[in-house]
């Protein structure tokens, strides 16, 4: 049995260290970013990153940005070599906790239409489908389900 020690550390995204900014562009890239979008978001005032550790090693992230008691979570990204360990689900779980005591009342995201694992994982926590953006995505084309969670309310987390 192996028993993983981690760390999740929340960061403004203008405070993020070079090493793990190297490391959120280089992945950044599986969702479409390019280093000029990744630069752009580590300059934005409203954007953040709970980033998850394993001693100083980078596990995945969940990139977020919060404007007053509104949040919109942008990616949520696991190494190849640690999913299917619900370390995804651990990290998402952490960030509503945070964001609910923060006072955040509304959680939105997007996800591919044709990723039915993750919506899994978000209808698990209670994410809820919105509405549909037809041919949002490119390369490969698909559809985005825009879902939310209700956070600080009742039926809420």
């Amino acid at each position: 049995m192996t028993i993983l020690h981690l760390t999740v550390v929340p960061f403004q995204a203008q405070q993020l260290p070079e090493i793990l900014r190297e490391q959120i562009s280089e992945a950044n890239q599986t969702f479409g970013w390019t280093q000029v979008q990744s630069q752009a978001d580590f300059a934005n005032e409203y954007a953040e990153y709970y980033v998850l550790l394993q001693g100083t090693n980078m596990l995945g992230y969940l990139g977020l940005h919060r404007i007053m008691d509104e949040a919109t979570i942008n990616m949520i990204y696991i190494l190849p070599s640690h999913r299917q360990k619900g370390l995804a689900t651990d990290l998402l779980s952490f960030v509503l906790e945070q964001l609910a005591f923060r006072e955040v009342k509304h959680l939105f995201l997007e996800v591919r239409a044709r990723n039915i694992a993750a919506q899994r994982l978000y209808q698990k926590l209670k994410f809820q489908p919105l509405t549909v953006r037809k041919n949002y995505y490119q390369q490969p084309a698909d559809d985005a389900v825009i879902m939310q969670l209700a956070l600080n309310q009742e039926g809420g987390n």
